[in-house]
């Protein structure tokens, strides 16, 4: 079977990438240096795939809205040309991971879960912006889970950790020697274009990252249910969904450090880091 030996969530936030000088200078220096932990515990992990789980930003699901889209194309663009400049990125191709993909794709329906996928997404900061910094070189494969965070009837957070043990079964699936990374990426609070523009729930944001680092799921399914999830802001902060997807893969009660957590305004979202670990 394959190894999960590396996971990961993190805050995609354009900002970091696009405008970090709007920062105040710590804030954005303890941004940068989560991003560089978490790039160190990524190349030593030596992963052959890294799985990607993050939300749609309304780019791709518009006739059809599927709760989890997989991108099995043999390579992806990252950005698409019109976010580019915003995000000061250089749209380019990044190698896909087709065998996997669509394994996953099997394996979830052979469990019960239909998963959408599709060869031609189109990508923003949900994954951009953490692969420039976790692997600006793009020597791993990406295979990309779009969700739906953001238009209406989201899942749930428990059907997110599912998806996370999916991921984990497709691994087990995988040969021997295949090593395999997994990242949410989103959140934390905040409403872009919403009534709670700019806001930021720090309370929010450090009870849901104390339960992710000690790993209990089941006071977070209790306490973070959509509707609270939904208090902070519509617009932006339901991307914390896709941090159960890598909790789930990891299993239950396992530890993970939080490497940083900064609001920042200027930004427009709560910041924050957090690496599970994993014996690899």
């Amino acid at each position: 079977m394959g190894k999960l030996v590396a996971a990961f969530a993190a805050s995609h936030a354009p900002g970091q990438a696009g405008f970090p000088e709007l920062a105040a200078p710590a804030k954005k220096e303890n941004v940068y240096k989560a991003w560089a932990e978490l790039r160190k515990k990524f190349e030593g992990a030596k992963p052959d795939i890294l799985v990607g789980v993050s939300n749609d930003h309304l780019q791709n699901f518009h006739r059809v809205q599927p709760p989890f889209c997989v991108g099995t194309a043999e390579s992806h663009i990252l950005p698409r040309q019109a976010y580019a400049k915003m995000l000061r990125l250089i749209p380019h191709p990044v190698r896909g991971h087709v065998a996997f993909a669509e394994s996953l794709v099997r394996v979830a329906a052979e469990n019960g879960v239909d998963l959408a996928f599709s060869e031609d997404l189109q990508f923003q900061d949900e994954f951009s912006v953490p692969k420039h910094f976790l692997d600006p070189e793009d020597k791993v494969p990406l295979v990309p889970i779009l969700t739906n965070c953001l238009n209406r009837n989201q899942p749930p957070p428990e059907r997110f950790y599912e998806l996370g043990r999916i991921i984990a079964k497709a691994i087990e699936r995988r040969p021997p020697a295949e090593r395999i990374a997994v990242i949410g990426t989103g959140g934390l609070s905040h409403d872009p274009t919403g009534p709670n523009w700019c806001l930021i729930d720090e309370n929010f944001d450090r009870r849901f990252l104390k339960l992710i680092v000690e790993g209990d799921i089941e006071t977070l399914f209790r306490e973070f249910t959509l509707e609270r999830i939904f208090q902070p802001g519509k617009g932006g902060t339901p991307e914390v969904l896709n941090w159960f997807a890598p909790l789930g893969a990891v299993g239950v009660r396992t530890k993970a450090t939080l490497l940083c957590y900064e609001p920042v305004p200027e930004w427009a979202t709560g910041m924050g880091y957090v690496c599970w670990e994993l014996q690899n």
